[in-house]
């Protein structure tokens, strides 16, 4: 291979990965006017993203409504349901749209369900359940004071 077939490919390379981290890492985003970031969605992806969100805290609502009456049962199915993802009900242009670090919080969310539900399941109690719901809930804070979602105009 002569230099100028390797240069055309170091370039071809870079065009790729700098596609990837623009339609895939960078998301579909724009700085909003307070100061966050907002995420451009289309309408039905927009619904999906606050459905899941309101999935989340309806969740924590009933394990601590749970907790309060001793049902553990409750209280882990409800973290094992809400710890699940389903890859396939989530839209490929909802995941294109989210930045990459928003996702990871997203999936890292899901995952303490999960552990709390395992932790339950192991016979841990009341406060380690309230402690895994702080932490759950610092994802969340830490989401809402960082993102938005808006509408994409097309704009």
């Amino acid at each position: 291979m002569n230099k100028l077939s390797v240069a055309i490919i170091a370039i071809l390379l870079a065009i790729i990965a700098a596609m990837g981290w623009f339609f895939f890492l960078r998301g579909s985003v724009t700085p909003a006017d307070d100061g966050r970031t907002a995420i451009l969605l289309k309408p039905s992806d927009r619904n999906v993203l606050l459905t899941e969100m309101r999935g989340f805290l309806e969740a924590i609502q009933a394990i601590i409504a749970a907790t309060e009456e001793g049902d553990m049962k409750t209280v882990r199915e409800t973290a094992k349901k809400v710890g699940t993802v389903n890859m396939a009900e989530i839209p490929p242009s909802l995941m294109r749209a989210l930045p990459a670090e928003f996702r990871s919080m997203g999936f890292d969310t899901h995952a303490q369900f999960r552990k709390l539900a395992e932790d339950v399941a192991a016979g841990k109690g009341r406060d380690h359940i309230y402690k895994a719901l702080a932490e759950v809930m610092n994802n969340c804070v830490t989401c809402h004071a960082g993102y938005r979602a808006d509408p994409d105009t097309g704009q």
